[in-house]
């Protein structure tokens, strides 16, 4: 899915630059061009984060499994 989601970027990376190049409707090319590259930035590192939160969450959990002393059985 993310490759897909790459492959529509690149398209809109496309239309905009014959957009700056036909120097048609340019008022907000840089709004959207900014946009892209954002939403492309989250897309392709959002798998990373993703990890970064689940392995946070691991190591807090792994420190409240150790802080817990075994009672007598």
């Amino acid at each position: 899915m993310r490759d897909l989601t790459n492959i529509f970027f690149v398209l809109i990376l496309v239309y905009i630059a014959l957009t700056i190049m036909f120097r048609a409707n340019t008022h907000d090319t840089a709004k959207k061009l900014a946009r892209v590259i954002v939403i492309a930035l989250v897309i392709n590192f959002s798998f990373f984060f993703t990890r970064v939160v689940i392995d946070a969450g691991n190591l807090l959990a792994v420190q409240f499994y150790n802080a817990i002393e075994a009672g007598p059985i």
